[in-house]
């Protein structure tokens, strides 16, 4: 008996995959209002976080609409000119009525106007984190930024590498202080040790909880003085990863944390050798510090077993 050529071909057809799309081909549907693929693969490969390279190749309107009902909640934005009103109008889309709460935005020019731009689209938006990555903020512009944030949902600011040095640092925390801001990330800048004494002194009276001076060229020298300076503020959280503090600087910092609120400290790769360990847990127990982050220092991580710690340590 002879098969027909379509029963015949059932095995290979069964045998066949269809290759997935991609998220590139997932977003040209969407720009052509097609969403259902799109809402399916964010939500099986529960993602988070969706990075979109080049915002003039979007329907900022689909894929807005698209987002709904999908767990993203942070995006990424590359190279954004705040002078092109039509790459402005598609950002205030994508942000307006969603689930977004992080934006990330990398390499984009933010002169005083494009601050301003920004201000508007955040005070729109459900934005809490604000991520800037090299920007090259200018120093009068950093000010601004500093005054866009009020009557924003944002609590959390991050300026990592912007070359922000002493001038700027200072004059952004005074001017976050009447926004919502408790977390503010400063790392990888040039505040060094000229600045973090006046930067801790603006901190009074501010609403930050949390701070990151994590590689800005501090030394033993320029945590001291900061420490010094933290008695009045509210700063629980206190990150200095990557500055060359060495043992003498982790055990006057911590001298100078006593009768401050600060109860975790982040000291990785600070160049602090086991000596300076033991000095330093001895003189934070007369502090709030509950918890230290040790690793990457010039220590086997072992003979902080031995200590009966570990490279992140309760204290108490």
């Amino acid at each position: 008996m002879k098969h027909s050529p379509h029963t015949q071909s059932l095995p290979s057809a069964k045998r066949r995959r269809i290759k997935p799309k991609s998220l590139e081909e997932l977003l040209f549907d969407v720009n052509q209002g097609q969403y259902d693929e799109f809402r399916t693969y964010l939500t099986l490969q529960k993602m988070f976080h969706l990075d979109l390279f080049n915002i003039q190749l979007i329907e900022a309107l689909h894929l807005s609409r698209a987002l709904i009902g999908t767990p993203i909640s942070r995006l990424s934005l590359y190279q954004i000119d705040f002078g092109n009103d039509k790459i402005v109008e598609k950002l205030n889309l994508l942000l307006t009525n969603n689930r977004i709460t992080m934006l990330i935005l990398n390499d984009s020019h933010l002169d005083a106007i494009g601050i301003e731009k920004l201000s508007l689209t955040l005070k729109n938006s459900n934005v809490a984190t604000l991520e800037l990555f090299c920007n090259d903020i200018h120093t009068d512009n950093v000010e601004k930024l500093g005054f866009a944030l009020k009557n924003t949902h944002v609590t959390t600011l991050t300026l990592f590498h912007n070359n922000i040095g002493p001038i700027e640092a200072e004059k952004l925390v005074y001017a976050i202080k009447n926004t919502s801001v408790t977390t503010l990330d400063f790392s990888d800048n040039l505040i060094g040790n000229n600045g973090v004494e006046k930067l801790g002194l603006a901190l009074k009276d501010s609403l930050i909880t949390t701070l990151d001076l994590s590689d800005n060229d501090i030394g033993p020298e320029g945590v001291e003085k900061l420490a010094k300076t933290l008695k009045n503020t509210q700063i629980t959280t206190l990150k200095l990863n990557g500055n060359n503090i060495g043992s003498a600087g982790a055990e006057k910092l911590s001298l100078a944390l006593k009768d401050t609120p600060v109860m975790i400290l982040e000291l990785g790769s600070c160049s602090i050798g086991i000596d300076g360990v033991e000095k330093l847990v001895n003189a934070l127990k007369g502090t709030q510090v509950a918890k230290v982050e040790l690793s990457h220092n010039h220590f086997d991580l072992d003979i902080l077993v031995e200590l009966g710690l570990h490279a992140t340590s309760i204290l108490h």
